[in-house]
């Protein structure tokens, strides 16, 4: 459509792209209420979600182990793969690295820094 084309540009604009400071507010905003949310359920209230311990607790192995993860079922899936198959192919990519760092949780192997 040409009127998106010719948008007068202003300071209210919000544009990842173009980097506008309304975005950047908006979002660093964003952010802020997601993290006080998150403190107040997790921190004050004491409720936790065991995908996201197991995630936590061994984050630096995780981040190693989706490297070889993704490779490995990146191989299996086309480019031109339809959504159904884009879905069960992210879908087993997450339930291979979880059961991998789920296994070095329950044996005691943590790396950290």
């Amino acid at each position: 459509d040409a009127g998106c084309r010719s948008r007068q540009w202003n300071y209210w604009m919000m544009s990842q792209r173009g980097g506008t400071l309304s975005y950047q507010t908006f979002s660093a905003g964003f952010s802020v209420a997601l993290f006080l949310l998150a403190h107040l359920l997790c921190d004050r209230r004491g409720w936790t979600l065991g995908l996201l311990r197991t995630l936590g607790t061994n984050a630096l192995a995780g981040y190693l182990l989706h490297l070889v993860v993704a490779d490995a079922v990146q191989r299996f899936t086309p480019p031109d793969a339809p959504a159904w198959y884009m879905w069960s192919a992210c879908g087993l990519y997450l339930l291979v690295a979880y059961l991998l760092l789920r296994g070095l949780e329950r044996a005691g192997i943590f790396i950290r820094l």
